[in-house]
């Protein structure tokens, strides 16, 4: 399975943060987990990375609604800076209004999994990764 450097979670709910650090660290698929508790938040850690020259998170878990800035303007911010190529972003949601997932997929995000993660979900999203992005295959 892929090792991944760095998860960044994107999420206000402080009870999903907690599980899903849980489940990744359980599976022991990543090395690092960050924590935003909005898009703003998330975005300044990307830009960060950015200024710094240093390695983007994998992978990036968002929630849509959140208050400060929700998961339609990180994307669309991220995009303005045309970072979104460079980092792989799944939509972790509970709603199931397909008019989010339809402006996501508009934006350019296009896999969404329901909320709560589970080691399942976990597994079948890291299979969805290109093994060819991540050195650390392990």
């Amino acid at each position: 399975m892929i090792k991944l450097n760095t998860v960044l979670l994107i999420d206000d709910d402080v009870v999903n943060n907690f599980i899903n650090t849980i489940l990744f660290e359980k599976l022991g698929i990543c090395k690092n987990i960050h924590i935003s508790k909005n898009g703003q938040d998330g975005l300044q850690y990307i830009i960060e990375k950015s200024r710094k020259r240093d390695q983007y998170p994998d992978l990036v878990l968002l929630d849509i609604n959140m208050p400060v800035m929700d998961g339609f303007d990180f994307v669309e911010k991220l995009n303005d800076l045309n970072l979104n190529h460079q980092i792989n972003i799944v939509v972790l949601t509970t709603s199931t209004r397909s008019k989010e997932e339809e402006k996501m997929k508009g934006l350019g995000i296009g896999r969404f999994y329901r909320k709560p993660l589970s080691e399942e979900k976990i597994k079948h999203l890291m299979l969805s990764l290109s093994p060819k992005e991540y050195p650390l295959n392990g």
